[in-house]
């Protein structure tokens, strides 16, 4: 019963059929889907397009950080959390000999590596890590053509050389484990997991990720945020032309289609509004004079009319009182005027469909 009290909240839109405005104005959108189906079709056309060409030119390229070591290093057996104390011995003593840490004795990278023969693929995801300087929250470049490369940083004790890796290599074998140690969440994603980056969900590893980043970009919510991540990882001016054109013809142009769709159905139904005028015009001509006196002293009348809206605003305002916690003598009294209004309204509806039938009593 709770679900079907929830029903209740649709109420409000019985001031359709008494603003007549508003009701010219969902009846254009209803009848527009036909055309605005079209108009999606192209639309996602356009996001299959890019989010393929995402794929093929940035597959990879947004999971890329700036790194604190050269290589990725492996997490020792005694201290396996971030939050412990240990943990920052820990990383103090890899910064200063990453050497003695080291997981793989094999170059980070190599472009002859393919899928089966890169030593991540033959010995398997390992227990290891590979530090991010948290101090830098920008996507970095990994061919050195983006906008953002990584510098090593100096101080006075230290010097720190900073390298731009993936917990991937290139050619997409996942490097480590992915548990959720040492950071509380899968190590994988420890490159890209933090709020600046979406969390990781703003990439073009797959099709998937890809399609849902394509369509925040065409909502324009955000989308200089991805275009800037993709101009730090790779090539600065092809990715301005790719994203500026994007949002110019499926922001912009796709936009205004959906406009005129609905701007047409608009002026149609002006048009069919008229001819129908006209028709009820003759028609009420036809009509005796008993039933239009009786039609036109209780339901056409204006006090009717303005008594229902006033109903119907009273319904809307007491659904927006309810609220959690609410004091059981307030519910009460919310309950009882709800249920006289349901009583108004039933009593509407059937003076309606007496009136003029059920049917027209659906439209």
């Amino acid at each position: 019963m709770s679900v079907i009290r929830t029903i209740r909240v649709l109420r409000p839109l019985r001031s359709l059929s008494r603003l007549p405005g508003l009701k010219k104005i969902i009846g254009a959108l209803m009848d527009s889907i036909e055309d605005l189906w079209n108009v999606m079709l192209l639309l996602t056309f356009f996001l299959f397009c890019f989010s393929t060409a995402g794929v093929v030119f940035w597959s990879g390229k947004l999971d890329a950080r700036c790194r604190l070591t050269p290589f990725p290093v492996k997490v020792p057996g005694s201290c396996r959390s971030d939050h412990d104390p240990c943990w920052q011995h820990f990383m103090d003593s890899v910064v200063l000999d990453p050497n003695s840490h080291r997981c793989l004795p094999v170059a980070n990278t190599n472009r002859s590596w393919t899928k089966s023969t890169s030593p991540w693929n033959i010995y398997g995801p390992q227990d290891c890590i590979w530090p991010v300087d948290k101090d830098d929250e920008r996507i970095c470049s990994l061919s050195g053509y983006g906008f953002h490369t990584c510098i090593d940083k100096k101080n006075e004790q230290s010097y720190f050389p900073r390298i731009c890796g993936s917990n991937f290599d290139n050619v997409g074998n996942p490097r480590f484990l992915n548990a959720d140690e040492p950071y509380g969440f899968p190590r994988m994603e420890s490159g890209v997991f933090i709020e600046s980056l979406n969390w990781g969900y703003t990439r073009f590893d797959t099709f998937f990720n890809a399609f849902i980043t394509s369509f925040q970009i065409i909502s324009m919510e955000g989308w200089t945020d991805i275009m800037y991540q993709v101009m730090d990882a790779w090539h600065i001016a092809p990715t301005i032309i790719i994203f500026v054109t994007f949002i110019l013809v499926g922001g912009h142009i796709v936009l205004n289609l959906v406009l005129a769709v609905i701007t047409g159905s608009l002026d149609n139904l002006d048009h069919d509004g008229k001819n129908v005028a006209s028709k009820k015009e003759t028609a009420n001509k036809m009509q005796t004079n008993e039933n239009s006196s009786w039609k036109d002293n209780i339901i056409k009348n204006r006090m009717f009319e303005n008594f229902m809206m006033i109903c119907i605003i009273g319904n809307t305002i007491i659904l927006g009182m309810d609220r959690f916690m609410l004091p059981k003598q307030t519910e009460t009294i919310l309950e009882t005027i709800n249920l006289i209004l349901n009583g108004i309204f039933f009593i509407e509806m059937i003076l309606y469909i007496y009136a003029f039938g059920f049917k027209d009593y659906c439209r």
